[in-house]
Formats: C-alpha cells, structure tokens, sequence
C-alpha cells in the first residue's frame, strides 16, 4: 500500500493530477486509514501498489497523444471485458521476500495452463492472501484476474 505522497514521489505528477485520474475512475479512490505521520489531524489514503504502474502507463499513453478521457475510456473497456477466475484448487507457498515470485515460483507454467483453458484470455494478475500455519507465513490465491489477449 502507498500514501498519496509516496505515489505523488513515485510518479511525479501533481497532486491536481490524481485527482483527476481517480475523477475519471482511471484509479480508485485510496482507502483511508487511521491518523498521518506524527499524530497529525485527518486520515491517510492508501493506493494500492498497482496504481503506480497504471499512472506510468497514463504518462506513456499521453505521450503517444491520446488526452486522459481516450485513457479513461480504453481502461473501461478493458475492464469490462476482464474474466474473474477462480483458483482451481488452494495451494500453499512459502513466502519470500517477493509475494508474486514466491508464486509464480511455485506453480511453474500455472499461467500457461489458466490461458490454454480460456483461450483468448492471458492472466492480467493474481490475487493472494497470507496466511500463517505452524507459526510459518505462506501465500494462498484468492483470485485470479484474465484479460483478453491484445
């Protein structure tokens, strides 16, 4: 999860920006938890890690000419037409550092098999949710998000 800071950090677009891309619904609005740094008034929003790879393809799209309604309008799209796929079974990983490669690591050519059994979809990403068992942290999907094939 990023603060609005850190996504403003990563991304360098203005804070008038973000606004307007979560008023056009190209990102969702942050979750808002708990007090800012130092007790300070109000509460923080959360982006999801995702957010920053979507306004970089914003900033890449806008450089290919294309104004922020034809983004907005092309990620609707896609995002109607995205398949919601569930795990066939639940599986245990270890976790390491990196959530997603623990993943990927552990269910070699899982990918593959998804887009073979729905052809004209490739996996857009993987959802997963911790769990501990034994006092040892291990990943399990929880969902599986499919895009159709560019």
């Amino acid at each position: 999860m990023k603060t609005t800071e850190e996504v403003l950090g990563s991304t360098g677009i203005s804070y008038l920006m973000l606004t307007r891309l979560k008023e056009l619904g190209v990102i969702p609005k942050p979750t808002l938890q708990g007090r800012g740094a130092g007790g300070g008034r109000g509460v923080v929003g959360h982006f999801d890690d995702d957010v920053i790879d979507t306004i970089n393809r914003v900033k890449l799209q806008q450089k290919l000419g294309l104004s922020l309604v034809q983004i907005a309008e092309k990620l609707r799209e896609e995002r109607a037409s995205l398949q919601d796929v569930e795990p066939h079974k639940k599986v245990v990983i270890p976790v390491n550092p990196d959530p997603l490669k623990s993943y990927i690591k552990a269910r070699p050519g899982f990918h593959k098999q998804l887009e073979s059994e729905n052809p004209g979809y490739e996996v857009e990403r993987v959802e997963l949710d911790n769990i501990e068992y034994e006092g040892n942290k291990y990943l399990t999907p929880v969902r599986i998000i499919m895009r159709p094939k560019k």
